[in-house]
């Protein structure tokens, strides 16, 4: 056995984790089988509509059929429900830091080729990184970053993911306790209106890459947390839908829509967003300004704050830079959340591909 690599504060023990860094991980056995399923079109639609994305691309056969595409296309984000991207970062526990006691802090995407119906997707786990750091929320905190990468049937590399999960110790997060919210209506009042979605798509109208100036800002997107939504995020991985009761994630995440859970799981006062699908809201706001013709090619997202049931988050962008490279026409932003109290909860970058007069 390795040597004990105790942490700079003494808080952690990174001793067998380490010996993880690089290695390819067996993947679960759920993970497995769904690995050897082809992509429904319910599968799509779900994961769009769970992150109230509308965008017909994703949901239209007539529509998507006369695009470029040819077809229905799975937005960016969907790679996420078909291979838990936080099992490569925690593939053993860390002594100092609680079982399940975790948040996830962000994620680096890259995407390579379209995700469609009838693709079988298999995902490859491996360790990349473990760090520590020091926060107010817990005092010590362990990061361990975790790579999956997403191949198709033809072998074909889809999308590729670096997950960042930050571990603490549920005793030091206790002393400080950091989040107090009040006022917030964890649920909606009444029942919800019944009707289609708005759709909020660019769609096929193309935006050149001559007509973007930098410094041009992208259309705000503003979302609203709900209970509901909360669940519906955590029945989104193939696995939750076919072992609801049980599967993690799934709705088995009890500890991220219940607001007892939310507090005995991870000493935060009310129930809170599905990390790895907050993404996926920044990736419908560039997806929603590029059109049917561009391509999101990076997306990169740091978590900063926990979005609570009841938070507005308004999702916004600008454009820093335009270059070509290898006659890619390349946009790169900077993309940012902010809740209603004023509080940036996220930020972070991408890169997107545009069509040329």
């Amino acid at each position: 056995m390795n040597k004990s690599e105790r942490t700079s504060s003494g808080a952690f023990d990174f001793t067998e984790i380490r010996s993880w860094i690089d290695k390819e991980q067996e993947i679960s056995e759920d993970d497995r089988y769904f690995s050897q399923q082809p992509v429904e079109g319910s599968e799509i639609r779900r994961v769009a509509l769970a992150n109230h994305d509308y965008n017909p691309l994703w949901l239209d056969e007539e529509y998507a059929h006369k695009t470029r595409w040819g077809g229905i296309i799975a937005p960016p984000l969907f790679l996420g429900a078909c291979g838990n991207v936080v099992f490569p970062a925690r593939p053993a526990e860390i002594p100092g830091a609680d079982p399940w006691t975790h948040f996830y802090g962000g994620c680096e995407w890259e995407f390579f080729k379209p995700v469609r119906i009838g693709d079988v997707i298999k995902p490859i786990w491996k360790l990349f990184d473990v760090y520590e750091k020091t926060g107010s929320f817990a005092g010590p905190l362990a990061f361990t970053v975790g790579e999956t990468t997403f191949k198709n049937q033809r072998e074909e590399v889809a999308g590729i993911c670096r997950s960042t999960l930050i571990h603490w110790s549920r005793a030091a997060a206790k002393k400080k306790e950091k989040y107090i919210v009040q006022d917030l209506k964890f649920e909606p009042e009444g029942y919800p209106e019944n009707k289609k979605g708005k759709i909020t798509a660019r769609g096929s109208v193309p935006l050149y890459y001559e007509d973007i100036k930098e410094k041009d800002e992208i259309k705000a997107l503003a979302i609203t947390l709900t209970v509901p939504m909360i669940v519906v995020q955590s029945t989104c991985y193939r696995v939750g839908v076919v072992l609801p009761d049980t599967a993690s994630p799934g709705a088995g995440c009890y500890w991220h829509y219940m607001e007892n859970g939310a507090k005995r799981v991870r000493e935060l006062p009310a129930p809170f967003d599905v990390g790895i699908w907050r993404p996926a809201w920044f990736a419908r706001l560039i997806t929603d300004w590029i059109g049917d013709d561009g391509w999101l090619k990076k997306l990169r997202i740091r978590i900063h704050l926990p979005i609570f049931a009841g938070d507005t988050t308004t999702c916004r962008g600008k454009v820093i830079k335009k270059y070509i490279e290898n006659d890619d026409h390349l946009i790169d932003c900077e993309i940012w959340g902010e809740n209603q109290r004023g509080e940036i909860t996220t930020n972070g970058s991408c890169t997107v591909i545009l069509p040329s007069r």
